[in-house]
């Protein structure tokens, strides 16, 4: 009791207080998440993807990873003054110059993506979280300055997987990437609404944020409403792909205007143009504003997610329109299937249905099948095209 404690100790000691545990979800987690869904992308269309090269076949039952993706973050390692407080990224994505604040930790970004896949294939639930808090907090980092070192307009190559709503349905998203082809197999546009009402909206945001750092040119994510704390009512404002690109990043969703359609807005068989939603946010559209849309901008569909539709996907309007939906059974209420729309070389789009685990066709194909299958290993980025 009397003796003193050394300097060394106590400064450990304070060290030791000041950390998060880890493996516990915190606030500090909760701010972490927050922010990255805060400066995620505002985007309507991707930009230029690279074609992925053919997967090598895996070993059975083993998920072996490549090591050439590590985020070396200059701490605690004899770094000069100048150095330190950055993140620089090593890695075959091109963004070998971007720095990024320090954490004082080396993210392995291959390790915490095979451990958020462990927890996918796991059947058991745990307390702790498979990540430490301050991995988590560098994904968020990392994740954040390559969704703003890319423009709020995108525009893709093809070809690509378009995924809409998923809304924390971790193990259906698995599914998902089961039946389209683990990254970077397939190159995917996911359509927002990651998190909210699932039981593991944490584990989902974390692995597509993750597979964003490892293949940033061949993974995009836009952003949905539910990617937002605040939303409430907005009015008709685009009027071109000008007004999308002017948009400033990062930015919370606005109580009314251009942003705020652009996530809640919905189509209507049964609206000319535009009425009120019934949702109490934004603007239901009709066919005639999407007939417009597509000939001012020389476009031929537009392609939206952010409503259940029984098939997993749903045309409006003459084709002009489509809303994907990829989270099968939805909150259990609902038995729809999850669909993803692929598009070819030569633009024409098809569709891929994901049947509601329980759905008895689904029971049937996994009795024909067996064991679920182990992801492929995970694969240096593509050479882009």
């Amino acid at each position: 009791m009397g003796n003193q404690i050394s300097k060394k100790k106590q400064k450990d000691r304070n060290s030791r207080i000041s950390e998060p545990e880890d493996n516990v979800y915190s606030t500090n987690t909760a701010s972490s998440v927050s922010s990255i869904l805060k400066g995620s992308n505002n985007n309507s269309l991707p930009m230029p993807v690279n074609r992925p090269q053919s997967l090598p076949a895996s070993l059975p039952n083993e998920r072996p990873r490549d090591s050439g993706t590590e985020f070396n973050i200059n701490g605690d390692y004899g770094s000069s003054p100048t150095d330190q407080n950055q993140l620089t990224i090593q890695s075959q994505s091109q963004l070998t110059a971007t720095s990024f604040r320090s954490i004082g930790k080396t993210l392995d970004i291959d390790e915490c993506i095979q451990k958020l896949l462990d927890v996918g294939y796991s059947e058991k639930i745990s307390k702790s979280f498979c990540l430490k808090n301050s991995e988590i907090s560098a994904i968020c980092r990392v994740a954040t300055d390559i969704l703003l070192s890319q423009p709020t307009l995108l525009e893709l190559s093809p070809p690509v997987k378009v995924v809409g709503d998923v809304h924390g349905q971790y193990s259906d998203l698995i599914r998902l990437f089961e039946m389209g082809g683990f990254p970077p197999e397939s190159n995917y546009l996911f359509l927002g609404d990651y998190v909210d009402r699932g039981k593991q909206s944490l584990e989902t945001i974390l692995l597509l944020l993750c597979y964003k750092i490892k293949y940033p040119e061949n993974f995009f994510l836009l952003r949905g409403n539910h990617e937002s704390a605040n939303v409430t009512r907005g009015n008709p404002a685009l009027h071109s792909m000008d007004d999308i690109k002017a948009i400033e990043r990062p930015t919370d969703v606005p109580d009314y205007g251009l942003l705020n359609d652009l996530l809640w807005s919905d189509p209507s068989e049964t609206v000319a143009e535009w009425e009120d939603s019934d949702r109490g946010v934004s603007y239901c559209f009709g066919k005639k504003v999407v007939d417009e849309f597509l000939t001012k901008n020389d476009f031929e569909l537009v392609c939206r997610a952010h409503m259940v539709v029984e098939d997993g996907y749903e045309f409006f309007g003459d084709r002009a329109l489509v809303t994907v939906f990829s989270a099968p059974n939805y909150c259990g209420e609902f038995d729809n299937f999850g669909a993803i729309m692929g598009v070819n070389e030569e633009l024409l789009c098809s569709f891929e249905l994901l049947t509601p685990a329980d759905h008895p066709l689904a029971r049937e194909r996994a009795a024909k099948k067996g064991r679920r299958p182990s992801p492929p290993m995970l694969q240096p980025m593509p050479e882009q095209i």
